[in-house]
């Protein structure tokens, strides 16, 4: 069966960013244990933002974003791309029937016993993407790169997993100088630290969620429909408030 490479993030990210090749391939020595150095992601930042402005001095200024969010995403992602290399490059493909019996699982039931990861770092890939995609331009959740370490130098704490949650935009190929700044994949970051074996992924979620180490940010279009129907809902006479768009709850990590 033929695979199309620009399915599997890993492989899709560096053929939009072919700069990035030379940063992983320069700093995968150091990254130990499934962690950066320090000095390591200051230079992955600094190479991040340099191909950022030379790729944007080629871009027409109608076209350039107002923020530098997309260098700071693709800075993020660059190092989370930089583990996976020193984690061996290891990917699995699921796929369709394995991804709709996973989009059925109760976090809940899953301890960290139960756990036994192949690899301290691989991506996991989703076939045909999920139902869902993240907030910003239009995209399906297509895989994760799944990390797992332990801090400290006797490596005795409790365990970390962490999920950085990629997305395949579906509103047509990007490819062609620029294409990492102009078609932009949103991601989602979520650290876990599992306390016991009996520990599951639902209480570790729970955990990072209330401590705000976990948080999107809210999707503006769906906050303007929301606004949009209380409004209406108040003009039908129901008594009814009006949500602030101004704050989020929760906020988006890289």
């Amino acid at each position: 069966m033929a695979f199309d490479a620009d399915a599997l993030h890993p492989m899709r990210f560096l053929r939009q960013f072919p700069e990035a090749k030379a940063v992983i391939r320069r700093e995968v020595n150091h990254c130990h244990n499934g962690l950066m150095t320090g000095e390591a992601f200051r230079r992955v930042a600094d190479a991040g933002m340099i191909a950022y402005n030379q790729a944007l001095d080629k871009l027409p200024f109608e076209k350039r974003p107002a923020t530098t969010d997309v260098a700071v995403a693709a800075i993020s992602t660059a190092a989370h791309i930089v583990a996976f290399a020193a984690g061996g490059r290891n990917s699995i493909w699921l796929p369709a029937e394995i991804v709709a019996l996973l989009g059925r699982t109760e976090l809940g039931d899953i301890r960290l016993a139960d756990m036994c990861l192949p690899f301290r770092c691989f991506y996991l890939g989703f076939a045909g993407g999920l139902e869902v995609g993240l907030p910003g331009a239009p995209n399906v959740i297509d895989g994760a790169y799944v990390e797992s370490f332990t801090r400290g130098p006797e490596e005795t704490s409790a365990p970390n997993l962490s999920f950085y949650i990629t997305s395949r935009r579906t509103d047509g190929p990007h490819r062609g100088p620029g294409a990492w700044i102009l078609g932009h994949e949103p991601h989602f970051f979520a650290p876990l630290t599992l306390n016991s074996p009996d520990d599951t992924l639902q209480d570790a979620l729970d955990r990072a969620i209330s401590a705000n180490d976990v948080g999107l940010r809210p999707d503006p279009d769906a906050l303007a429909r929301l606004r949009q129907g209380v409004e209406e809902a108040r003009n039908d006479g129901f008594p009814v408030g009006l949500p602030e768009i101004g704050r989020a709850s929760w906020r988006e990590r890289v």
